[in-house]
């Protein structure tokens, strides 16, 4: 087992070099690398699975199309995502022969997901459409390398029936039936609430959300799919523990479908199955190492999601918090405290994701702890609630809307408070620093429990009734 985990993270590791660095491993080093198998097997798989980081990152680069296909064209496409406004035109993620490519329209341009079309019009680069490093590298990880802007567009075939189609229309559905169940701007914060939208909520509001620390709860990140297992929890609280977490497991599923399953999406939700699957098994060690290999799963899938998504490294980073510094705030906070578990998960988040929100955002928020801690309680009562509307109308929306003002409320008071960001920008060296005095401080922390704690050890919950739970059925 510690083979698989050192192995795993070399190949993370591999990956995060090659990107860094740009460099390529000579075949010979590889055959050293199998040699030092048959002397010392455990190091010899671990350097393999290092160098084969690299490889999987050569393998990824070698899909950047060549300049042959740039210049006066005309393609055909089929419409795979639609990627909202930016910069005043609608953008679209579109499937050709020689790859996928962006496509820039007129806001007025109706199109639809399916749908196929001719592209009559010129083809760049990314490099030359862009010259935000950040927006390159966002369109690198999605495989996108050429682009097209205000092509002649014409549509060749319509939609046809698919599941996926029909999947996103049932979903503009449901947000077309918010948005006449509720008032704005509670409307477009219960869909990026419930669907992960976020392209109409008022801008007031996600400004305010953004100082103080709470953006997570309307983009789909692993927080959500923590408040969805809420949900079903509180819902299912009269069923059996394992039963529950069968129900959180549907309620997660549901819930990736109905959002779309987009790459963030996906991210979330199999870091979220995984980490119940291994709640299942009643083991902290499952729960460990689902979150491990659903890392190494994606980054196979997708090498550029370790280095350059921000998303994915901060899922990655509070789920790692909660999982292994609970037990060490436990200790800590008073037993007495008011809503001591919902301060402990929070912190134990926040705590971890520290070190990636000051380097890429350069400005922490002091009152996010406690922000937080306000609306936690909320949040599943609103999704709750306002999901209930879509079935039982306006009843149910009076009740979604009064646990959605309050959240609002909540986050705008707390972000008129005066000094409530500060800024804090870090360097690439201090960065580093921060993330190994974080794993040293865990090394250290379960250095006489370790293999106990991951490799045989029970799940210690934050939650004493489902610890108690744990213990009753290791006894039985």
């Amino acid at each position: 087992m510690l083979t698989l985990v050192l192995s795993a993270v070399s190949f993370l590791l591999g990956v995060v070099c090659a990107t860094l660095t740009g460099w390529a491993v000579p075949g010979v080093i590889f055959f050293g690398a199998v040699a030092l198998l048959w002397w010392r097997p455990m190091w010899g798989a671990v350097a393999i699975a290092f160098l084969l980081g690299f490889a999987r990152l050569q393998l990824w680069q070698e899909q950047i199309p060549s300049a042959e296909v740039l210049g006066q064209t005309s393609v055909v496409a089929t419409l795979e995502e639609d990627w909202g406004q930016r910069e005043g035109k609608w953008t679209w993620l579109v499937s050709t022969e020689g790859g996928a490519v962006l496509l820039t329209t007129s806001v007025y341009q109706e199109l639809e997901y399916g749908a196929v079309v001719e592209l009559e019009g010129f083809m760049e680069s990314t490099e030359a459409f862009s010259d935000s490093e950040s927006y390159l590298h966002y369109l690198q990880r999605h495989r996108v390398w050429l682009v097209m802007e205000n092509p002649r567009l014409t549509i060749l075939s319509p939609p046809p029936l698919s599941f996926l189609g029909s999947l996103a229309d049932f979903s503009e559905r449901l947000t077309e039936r918010l948005q006449i169940l509720l008032p704005e701007p509670e409307a477009s914060f219960a869909v990026g609430l419930l669907l992960g939208k976020r392209r109409t909520m008022d801008a007031d509001l996600q400004a305010a959300f953004q100082a103080v620390g709470l953006t997570h709860i309307v983009a789909i990140s692993g927080s959500n799919i923590a408040m969805v297992v809420v949900l079903f929890f509180t819902v299912f609280s009269f069923l059996p523990f394992k039963k529950r977490l069968m129900a959180s497991g549907v309620g997660v599923t549901v819930f990736v479908l109905l959002v779309g399953p987009s790459a963030a999406v996906l991210r979330a939700g199999l870091m979220g199955i995984l980490s119940l699957a291994g709640l299942y098994s009643g083991r902290r060690s499952q729960a460990f190492f689902g979150l491990l290999w659903s890392a190494v799963l994606m980054v196979i899938a997708n090498p550029l999601v370790l280095t350059y998504d921000v998303g994915f490294q901060l899922s990655f980073a509070s789920t790692l918090g909660i999982l292994t510094l609970t037990p060490v705030l436990e200790r800590w906070v008073p037993e007495r405290l008011f809503m001591r578990e919902a301060l402990i998960l929070t912190l134990a988040a926040q705590l971890m994701t520290f070190p990636f929100i000051v380097f890429y955002f350069g400005r922490i928020s002091w009152i996010t702890p406690l922000a937080n801690l306000l609306v936690a309680p909320l949040i599943p009562l609103a999704m709750g609630a306002s999901a209930l509307s879509l079935v039982f109308g306006t009843p149910a929306a009076a009740l979604a809307w009064t646990f959605l003002w309050l959240i609002e409320k909540i986050a705008l008071l707390c972000a008129a408070v005066p000094g409530v960001q500060i800024e804090f920008t870090v360097s690439s060296f201090f960065f580093a620093l921060m993330l190994l005095f974080s794993g040293g401080f865990l090394l250290w922390f379960y250095r006489s429990k370790l293999a106990r704690a991951f490799l045989r050890g029970y799940a210690e919950f934050p939650s004493k009734v489902l610890r108690r739970e744990c213990e009753t059925r290791e006894k039985q």
